[in-house]
């Protein structure tokens, strides 16, 4: 036997039920989970990663520049090209391991931190780099759109 149940009170039993069973309670607040999650589930498993795999995703792929802030500065390859750290191998290896994934775009480019990342005394082939770098930054402008990542072997990116 089957009961016809219009869209409202669907929508409304299953509010019920979802509030139920997050929160404990018929009608709840939001921020009153009872369930607590890792914030990587997957964080035990053994993901296949290789040295080839990463190449290939590395050189078909590459970053349409917008705000900034989701693009590392000197691991991706946002400078119509190769990555800072490929640009610039020499100044990459005067970076602290920690500064490397964690310096955006945005703060390098508008804070000047990238800067600030590099430690040590410098030799020429680095300050050769340095400059070099500093010109290519110079044009590199952010707008107001998130990145994309884009696909390198299709025309529209996709």
């Amino acid at each position: 036997m089957a009961i016809a149940i219009t869209p409202t009170i669907l929508r409304k039993i299953t509010r019920v039920i979802r509030d139920f069973l997050w929160h404990g309670r018929k009608d709840a607040k939001t921020g009153s989970c009872l369930a607590t999650y890792p914030s990587r589930p997957w964080h035990h498993l053994q993901l296949p990663s290789d040295d080839v795999t990463a190449q290939f995703f590395r050189a078909s792929t590459a970053w349409q520049l917008g705000d900034g802030t989701t693009c590392f500065f000197w691991t991706n390859h946002w400078l119509e090209g190769p990555s800072v750290a490929e640009l610039a191998p020499s100044l990459f290896r005067f970076m602290p391991r920690c500064r490397r994934r964690r310096t955006t775009v945005c703060e390098g480019l508008t804070l000047r931190t990238w800067i600030g990342d590099i430690h040590g005394t410098l030799g020429p082939q680095e300050v050769i780099e340095y400059v070099g770098l500093w010109h290519k930054l110079h044009g590199a402008t952010l707008t107001f759109k998130p990145e994309r990542i884009i696909w390198r072997w299709t025309s529209n990116g996709v």
